[in-house]
């Protein structure tokens, strides 16, 4: 999953998604960490997911 400011093309923050609607990433301020995909703070940054 790929994340941006305000629809950004290029993005600046990468997560991992892990099924039942959350994912998984790393922030330098809280570390690890677990998220909902409808969260309110990533779901507006959200800008596309690729398959790898």
């Amino acid at each position: 999953m790929f994340f941006a400011p305000n629809k950004a093309k290029k993005p600046t923050h990468v997560a991992i998604y892990i099924g039942d609607n959350q994912f998984i990433h790393s922030a330098s301020s809280k570390g690890v960490s677990y998220a909902k995909t409808n969260n309110t703070y990533w779901k507006p940054k959200y800008i596309g997911a690729k398959r790898l």
